[in-house]
């Protein structure tokens, strides 16, 4: 995590990362933090929802779970106090750089780069000729590309299988008057109407269209 740092006579800022300092078109490869005698670390608060993911004792590191809210730092259900200066990089404590959304499914997941999910065409406008119209497809390891409006206007997205599979069921246009009507003997008798189930209605759903 890259760390600034303001000369405390000058007022000269200048970027730290592993050994490495810059300053302007300046890069110095120092192998060692600013000497506090002349320069001041640039300390920003940490926001809400910040998490620290390690701490560093003096023979190990532990994978941790520490969050901040409005009130606080918490451990679980434990609120507990950190000093925020011994948070960073070769510090006691890691935190941990959240990925961005990239695009969220239509069953409410966020997906960062890395994620798997799954994906229908429900338009053919960029349809491959190798897939097809309202069939999930597997999709390992998103990008950022993968959340381009070139094409994702004309597709959905998920984050697992079921999920997929649900929305096929109850948004593709598949049957018929016949195909209902003919699902069983749940005719009025002067046959007017039928009576049928959700679950039977899906039922239809996934034979007629082999899910």
């Amino acid at each position: 995590m890259e760390r600034k740092f303001k000369h405390k006579k000058t007022g000269e800022i200048i970027s730290y990362k592993d050994g490495v300092i810059k300053s302007g078109s300046f890069v110095f490869e120092l192998g060692c933090e600013p000497s506090k005698e002349y320069w001041e670390e640039i300390k920003k608060e940490l926001p809400i929802g910040t998490k620290i993911t390690q701490v560093r004792n003096i023979e190990s590191i532990k994978e941790t779970s520490y969050e901040k809210t409005k009130e606080g730092w918490y451990f679980g259900d434990l609120k507990v106090w950190i000093d925020e200066s011994d948070i960073g990089e070769g510090k006691r404590f890691q935190i941990v750089e959240e990925k961005a959304a990239l695009f969220t499914t239509e069953d409410g997941v966020s997906i960062k780069e890395g994620d798997n999910y799954w994906f229908i065409w429900v338009k053919g406008k960029h349809l491959p000729n190798y897939q097809t119209l309202y069939h999930p497809y597997f999709v390992e390891n998103a990008a950022k590309l993968d959340s381009d409006e070139y094409w994702s206007k004309n597709a959905k997205f998920f984050s697992t299988k079921k999920a997929a599979e649900n929305y096929i069921v109850c948004n593709k246009p598949c049957l018929s008057f016949n195909d209902v009507w003919n699902i069983g003997d749940n005719k009025s008798s002067d046959n007017n109407y039928i009576i049928i189930s959700k679950k039977q209605l899906k039922e239809l759903v996934k034979a007629k269209i082999d899910l």
